[in-house]
């Protein structure tokens, strides 16, 4: 959401670069069938780029790392009926919290 938010802010800057503005679906349904190797490579590549500029730092956290995940699993609405999503499709939202300390 925040991706598409800065899109819409720069929309006019989008226009001169020959681009149009992207929907939150069109980029949820992008980012679906995109490889998780992509951001993979680009986080490594940005860490190495920071341990060059900083070779003596150490690249540490001092408070504990965490990330959150917000999935949402589809299920048959005529099997779990309480699972309703849309108006005819069932989904299930999980938040999961990863602690990576």
């Amino acid at each position: 959401r925040e991706i598409v938010n800065g899109l819409e802010i720069n929309n006019s800057k989008l226009y001169h670069l020959g681009l149009s503005p992207v929907k939150r679906s069109t980029l949820a349904d992008a980012n679906k069938i995109r490889s998780y190797q992509i951001y993979e490579s680009l986080f490594y590549k940005i860490l190495s780029q920071c341990k060059d500029l900083t070779p003596k730092h150490k690249f540490r956290f001092k408070n504990p790392l965490y990330t959150i995940d917000a999935s949402t699993i589809d299920v048959c609405l005529a099997t779990f009926s309480w699972a309703k999503f849309r108006t005819k499709k069932g989904a299930v939202k999980i938040h999961c919290l990863f602690d990576h300390s």
